[in-house]
């Protein structure tokens, strides 16, 4: 595997490819109902593969050669020129300043993550009263040991944090029982799927890529399409009733969070309602048309793995960057090669136009208008 400026640049823009399909995919309430989140989740699990393989396979990528002059001068500017106070070339004080941003922007989230920490461990716990029954009920049927039930006065909206042990925080309230059993089970199929470690990929992928745009959208959109495969999932086998009471659940939270001022204050926490209309509606949407079905969904998951295979072996198969001559290091000393000089070869220029070096009396490549005046620069001449 070899890792150039050009192979950085394929891995950015295929990456950012995958992020735009994840948008607009996420954005499609029709699709979602059809297909589910599967081919979301798998589009953003090309963008994380494309974006930190940033590379080439030696025997397998091809190289195409641009002989266009705005390559030639984009590829003299970063690897060539040097800047004039630090007298290093711009793609080495790139990388510099992504690196310093990078480590900046993480430890900054590790010190607010660790005070948020500090801060939910001096809670008081929920230890009586029905919230704290039905809670334990829950989590032994979802398998979950060591849950903890914090009330958070002022809170917006119940959401469940930790990476490690899950504390579900929980706005002072008055749900029924069956609202809670709701709450809980939202709350509990985020952790079982995961939900805080994929959060916490994402965070660290957008401070070790802060400076491309797209990845922002990434972060921006995974939220609601974690809500939605939460939702889907803990709606999926329940009756028509059972679901609209679900969402009377998310409709009640969102008349009394209007009355509080505090939002989550703890990092990776997934909430239980999305506060605006457009996300809301499309979370009503799915969780009353969406209908499971099993075989539809190994085929879509076959179909969109395939597709996504196809298009990753694609973005790995070919790197644009521009032609130039190699080194005199990377010729063997002892092969039949003869190095083209101004000693030994001219450029001749035909009846049509065209430019062509000749070696030898013989014409041996023809070369493009537009690097003959390099060749000039560089001592040959030119004969007609």
């Amino acid at each position: 595997m070899e890792l150039t400026i050009w192979a950085l640049t394929m891995a950015f823009l295929w990456s950012s490819l995958f992020c735009i399909l994840f948008f607009c995919f996420r954005r499609n309430t029709k699709m979602i109902a059809s297909f589910g989140i599967l081919p979301a989740l798998i589009l953003f699990g090309g963008f994380l593969l494309r974006a930190f393989l940033p590379v080439d396979f030696p025997g397998f990528t091809q190289v195409i050669s641009e002989t266009d002059e705005w390559y030639l001068k984009i590829d003299s500017f970063l690897l060539r020129w040097q800047t004039p106070v630090l007298g290093i070339a711009p793609i080495y004080l790139f990388l510099g300043i992504w690196a310093a941003g990078s480590v900046f922007l993480i430890v900054r989230f590790l010190v607010r993550y660790g005070r948020s920490a500090f801060q939910l461990a001096q809670m008081l716990e929920e230890d009586e009263g029905p919230l704290y029954q039905i809670a334990v009920e829950k989590a032994a049927a979802y398998h979950v040991k060591r849950l903890r039930i914090v009330r958070y006065v002022g809170l917006k909206s119940p959401a469940i944090t930790g990476l490690l042990r899950p504390t579900i925080l929980f706005p002072d309230f008055q749900y029924t029982e069956k609202e809670i059993a709701c709450v809980l089970d939202h709350e509990l199929t985020h952790w079982r799927k995961r939900h805080q470690w994929i959060k916490l990929l994402v965070k660290l992928t957008c401070y070790l890529m802060w400076w491309n745009p797209f990845v922002y959208l990434l972060d921006r959109n995974l939220n609601q399409s974690l809500e939605i495969r939460c939702d889907l999932s803990v709606t999926k086998d329940w009756a028509i009733p059972e679901r609209k009471a679900y969402l009377e659940t998310m409709i009640r939270t969102l008349q009394c969070a209007c009355e509080q001022k505090k939002q989550n204050p703890m990092s990776l926490a997934s909430d239980f309602f999305t506060s605006t209309r457009q996300k809301l509606r499309q979370r009503f949407d799915l969780v009353l048309e969406y209908r499971e079905n099993k075989r539809r969904n190994r085929v879509v998951a076959a179909v969109t793995t395939g597709l996504f295979a196809a298009l990753l072996v694609l973005s790995f198969a070919f790197v644009v960057q521009p032609a130039y001559e190699p080194a005199a290091s990377d010729i063997a000393p002892n092969s039949n090669a003869e190095q083209i000089t101004p000693d030994n070869a001219y450029i001749v220029r035909d009846a049509d136009g065209k430019y062509y070096i000749v070696m030898n009396g013989k014409k041996i490549q023809e070369i493009p208008e537009q690097i003959v005046d390099g060749f000039i620069q560089g001592g040959f001449e030119i004969k007609s």
